[in-house]
């Protein structure tokens, strides 16, 4: 199947005018947060008022469940090693309705033709599944050589 982004949700803005950033938290930025801090010291939930009145839309979930997370969006992170995960891995993300989806790549070490295989399986599951998969920059993946990278 080729790649297409248009195929797949959220990474085109089909209304008129410049396209918008939206603000997402990862999680874990909530952990373990001082009894002093303001807002929320519990759990997500108890959070969500808070993050929506400091203006985020979303919450990149790494140990709660999408319901906890309402009515902010939910995103995803996870790692994908080889090409054979790919596809697995992103159908449990697209089941639970995430808008998207940040991977860590395999380990760094891989050839080129192993990288081929790995982002074409992503692609691939990405577009299938409709859903956004975005790999990231990060030690100890694909992505650490800045050169590969730019070829990517």
């Amino acid at each position: 199947m080729p790649f297409s982004p248009m195929s797949i949700p959220y990474t085109q803005d089909s209304r008129a005018g410049s396209p918008s950033l939206h603000f997402y938290l990862n999680e874990d930025n909530l952990s373990d947060l001082p009894t002093t801090s303001r807002g929320c010291t519990k759990n997500l939930a108890e959070c969500v008022p808070t993050l929506l009145k400091d203006g985020f839309c979303g919450i990149q979930l790494t140990t709660s469940k999408p319901e906890a997370a309402a009515p902010l969006n939910h995103c995803a992170l996870d790692r994908i090693n080889t090409a054979a995960e790919a596809e697995n891995v992103i159908a449990r993300h697209a089941c639970l309705d995430h808008t998207c989806l940040t991977v860590h790549a395999g380990w760094g070490l891989e050839d080129d033709d192993a990288v081929d295989r790995l982002v074409e399986a992503i692609l691939n599951a990405s577009v299938k599944h409709r859903l956004p998969v975005y790999v990231e920059t990060h030690r100890a993946t694909i992505t650490q050589d800045i050169w590969r990278t730019v070829r990517l």
